[in-house]
């Protein structure tokens, strides 16, 4: 709760750092957390894991879902001050299927609607 990635600048209706058209690969918080724990709890320990939703999405598509459920502005980028490590797609599937586990989150645009409704209480 709380947590809404880029929430006060899409807000603020900033321009927003970085490139529209990189890759972001995001987890829901639970996801995590029971990513965690069963990396724990594996009988032999994963060398490597690679966990997200699975549902890379541009950021551009990310922070226009958000600004549509704020009612605010489209957002704009190209601020100076990206974070710079590049754009990837990554697949998390191998990783899921060791742990013997899904994401229950497999779509931030579909988690964001709920994140955003724990973070207005």
């Amino acid at each position: 709760p709380g947590r809404v990635i880029g929430l006060d600048s899409v807000r603020r209706g900033e321009v927003l750092p970085g490139d529209g058209d990189a890759w972001l690969n995001l987890l829901h918080i639970e996801d995590a957390a029971r990513a965690m724990l069963a990396t724990a709890l594996a009988p032999a320990p994963l060398r490597a894991a690679l966990i997200s939703d699975g549902m890379p999405l541009r950021r551009r598509d990310y922070y226009t879902a958000l600004a549509s459920h704020i009612g605010a502005p489209a957002p704009r980028f190209g601020a100076e001050g990206g974070r710079g490590v590049g754009s990837r797609r990554c697949d998390p599937v191998a990783s899921w299927a060791a742990l013997d586990r899904a994401p229950r989150w497999p779509d931030a645009r579909l988690a964001l609607t709920q994140a955003l409704a724990l973070s207005e209480r």
